[in-house]
């Protein structure tokens, strides 16, 4: 019997010990932690990847968009939450031309693009700024995300083809990530698999696409 109490007395003190280990533990946190937490739960309840954001800065569901207003035309799609929080959309056009990165006197560059996006688009308000060209991390989660993000960008092309691109297909898209080794290259992603690189930033067979944060 007298085995007995000194076990269970063992147990209630195992059993006290872990308790106010957790309750120590959850102390010693950063409280930026717990508010990083509710900020990105915040953001999802409000944003999904392949929403499609209006010009008055209403949200709409892809399924649910089944008519184009000129007043109100789409500007972006929601791709997804950086490592910092912020959640990102993507432009819904991309340049015609295939661009080179490197500005020269000859050709535009990607920059000449994203810095005319804005008045091209005839974008206003708070969408007539903060574009800018994804960093290769940036295109790597668009390109994770495409298909979803496909279908919001196909939805608008079908009811008006000027609205969007149809689609990011299969092109090779510049990011704003430079070379660490070379100074006349920066990276890409390949669309028909993914494959991220490095290439001259002369190269002329690669589109642009935009970015900005909500």
């Amino acid at each position: 019997m007298k085995k007995v109490i000194i076990s269970i007395l063992i147990l209630i003190l195992v059993i006290l010990l872990i308790f106010f280990l957790e309750v120590y533990n959850k102390e010693r946190q950063p409280n930026n932690i717990s508010l990083l937490d509710s900020e990105n739960n915040n953001i999802n309840e409000q944003y999904a990847v392949g929403d499609i954001i209006l010009a008055d800065s209403s949200i709409i569901k892809a399924k649910d968009f089944t008519t184009i207003n000129n007043d109100n035309l789409p500007v972006a799609i929601i791709v997804g939450v950086k490592d910092n929080g912020a959640v990102f959309g993507l432009g819904v056009h991309r340049s015609n031309d295939c661009l080179q990165w490197t500005p020269d006197e000859n050709n535009s560059s990607v920059f000449d693009f994203v810095s005319t996006y804005a008045e091209t688009y005839k974008l206003t308000g708070e969408y007539a700024s903060n574009w800018y060209i994804p960093s290769i991390e940036e295109v790597n989660m668009i390109y994770e995300n495409r298909e979803t993000i496909n279908t919001s960008l196909q939805k608008i092309y079908e009811l008006d083809n000027s609205a969007a691109m149809n689609g990011l297909n299969t092109n090779w898209y510049w990011s704003s990530s430079e070379s660490a080794s070379k100074d006349d290259y920066a990276w890409f992603v390949h669309f028909v698999n993914g494959y991220a690189g490095e290439c001259p930033k002369d190269f002329t067979n690669l589109h642009v696409i935009v970015v900005r944060t909500f």
